[in-house]
C-alpha cells in the first residue's frame, strides 16, 4: 500500500494514516479475491469496472484511447488482465 497510497486532494499525515488503514481492512477483507474479475469485484468499484469494460470495447473497435490519471491507469490494468491483448 505504501507504493500507491498518496494524499489525494491533499490529505494531512492523520487523513493519509486513515486512508491507509481503511485500504489495509479492504484488502484483508477480499483476501480470497484472486482472479482479475473478483479483484475489481471487490476493490474496484462500478466506476473503475465501467472504464475497463469502455476500453475492452474501445480495443475491440481499434479506437485509440487516452489513458490519464491513477483511476484511468488501474481501469486499463484490468481491462488487460480480463482480456489480454487490449494494449495491442
Amino acid at each position: 500500500l505504501a507504493d500507491c497510497v498518496g494524499r489525494g486532494t491533499g490529505l494531512d499525515d492523520s487523513g493519509l494514516a486513515h486512508k491507509s488503514a481503511v485500504l489495509a481492512q479492504a484488502l484483508a477483507a477480499n483476501a480470497t479475491a484472486q482472479t482479475p474479475l473478483q479483484i475489481g469485484a471487490a476493490l474496484g468499484g462500478f466506476e473503475i469496472l465501467t472504464m475497463a469494460g469502455s476500453v475492452i470495447a474501445a480495443a475491440a473497435g481499434r479506437r485509440v484511447i487516452v489513458v490519464d490519471g491513477f483511476i484511468t491507469t488501474a481501469a486499463v490494468a484490468l481491462a488487460q488482465a480480463l482480456r489480454p491483448g487490449v494494449l495491442d
